[in-house]
């Protein structure tokens, strides 16, 4: 497994690129910051102190199964997102990724704070980015029933920090 997170002059978006079992999994850095969090009847603000690498695509098959070597997905597609999997279960996966990592590195989920303020990239708006939904991710705008699977990762526009699929493309647990 090769690692190399240490970048030293780190900006916005850098990025990093993690090999685990030939697979590459590609992190952006997200700077420490502030911003305000939740919906209209919620905002309030919230500080990152530190800054964080995360991954710039939804985790894929092929990137879960390097780790697990299993693929518990409905929607078959090694670069499509990892679906039908619960907590627990990523949990589990973390904690293998974790198992594969040289000492001193370990990975976790983002908290939902890091997530918000990750998917936002230094916008105010509705949707991070360009702001247009369309434009940064899949979602069944519709119900049309013919399609409601997910799509392969990093097709749609990346945030201003080099995020993918921050809007849409996989549901949330199972």
């Amino acid at each position: 497994m090769e690692i190399n997170l240490q970048i030293q002059k780190k900006k916005a978006g850098e990025n990093a690129l993690v090999v685990v079992n030939g697979v590459d999994f590609p992190f952006c850095w997200i700077p420490p910051g502030e911003f305000t969090m939740g919906s209209p009847r919620t905002k309030h603000k919230v500080v990152l102190t530190d800054g964080f690498w995360l991954l710039a695509t939804q985790v894929t098959q092929k990137q879960w199964f390097s780790v697990t070597g299993e693929s518990p997905s409905h929607f078959q597609g090694e670069n499509r997102p990892v679906e039908s999997v619960s907590w627990f279960d990523c949990q589990e996966y973390v904690k293998r990724l974790n198992a594969l990592a040289p000492q001193g590195t370990r990975f976790c989920l983002p908290t939902e704070a890091e997530w918000e303020y990750a998917c936002r990239a230094g916008t105010t708006g509705d949707y991070g980015g360009t702001g247009d939904a369309d434009e940064m991710g899949w979602y069944n705008k519709d119900w049309d029933w013919e399609s409601m699977h997910t799509r392969d990762v990093a097709q749609k526009k990346p945030n201003a920090w080099g995020l993918y699929d921050m809007h849409g493309n996989v549901a949330e647990w199972r």
